[in-house]
């Protein structure tokens, strides 16, 4: 499978953009250790690492037509939630963030279920630097999950590391962005999908 990292300034004063690196690896049985380790970033228990913050950070899974304006998942977007878990089981996150709108919580809900991770919900209209800062703040090292939505998760990622990523399309929802950010150092960007696919292979 393709790999590839990208790479940015963690949030802060002077950070710069850069374009981001993808991969097509496809991880809906695997754990975010064994996907790290394949994409180059070694995932083993040291003072350094255990100082890392690390971020996954992805768009709610599909949604079902039943209210317009706060759809719950469908049956394509629960098995993606679930997927999500499953892919995160063997490094479960220490916290959950999720918009108040049912895709998103529902998105959240295996994961949080099986991880037994604080659960926080944000406005979907949270500036996207207010909620990177928030993150930042609050937490120096572990795993946090952020469940977002097609049009802020962009944001969400460049405040985070200062890398700007490509928009998601309407019909994508199987990309997952995973921040690696030590203070004081440059920060990692891993971008993978997971689950069934819902649009074609990233390009090289």
């Amino acid at each position: 499978p393709r790999r590839s990292l990208a790479g940015g300034h963690s949030a802060g004063a002077n950070r710069r953009q850069a374009t981001p690196d993808r991969q097509g690896m496809n991880v809906a049985t695997r754990g975010l250790a064994v996907l790290l380790w394949a994409a180059g970033l070694a995932w083993t228990p040291s003072p350094a690492q255990a100082a890392e913050l690390t971020v996954v950070l992805v768009r709610h899974a599909e949604k079902a037509e039943d209210d317009p304006r706060d759809p719950a998942l469908s049956e394509a977007g629960q098995a993606r939630a679930l997927a999500l878990a499953q892919a995160l089981a063997a490094s479960p996150p220490d916290a959950i963030y999720a918009t108040h709108l049912r895709r998103t919580v529902q998105t959240a809900g295996p994961t949080h279920g099986a991880s037994g991770a604080a659960l926080s919900i944000r406005s979907a209209q949270e500036p996207a630097a207010d909620l990177a800062s928030h993150i930042l703040e609050r937490h120096a090292r572990g795993t946090i999950l952020v469940v977002g939505h097609s049009n802020t998760l962009p944001d969400i990622v460049q405040a985070l590391t200062g890398v700007a990523v490509p928009p998601i399309d309407e019909q994508e929802y199987d990309r997952v962005h995973v921040a690696i950010l030590s203070p004081g150092t440059t920060a990692r960007l891993v971008t993978f999908r997971y689950g069934a696919p819902s649009v074609p292979p990233m390009a090289e």
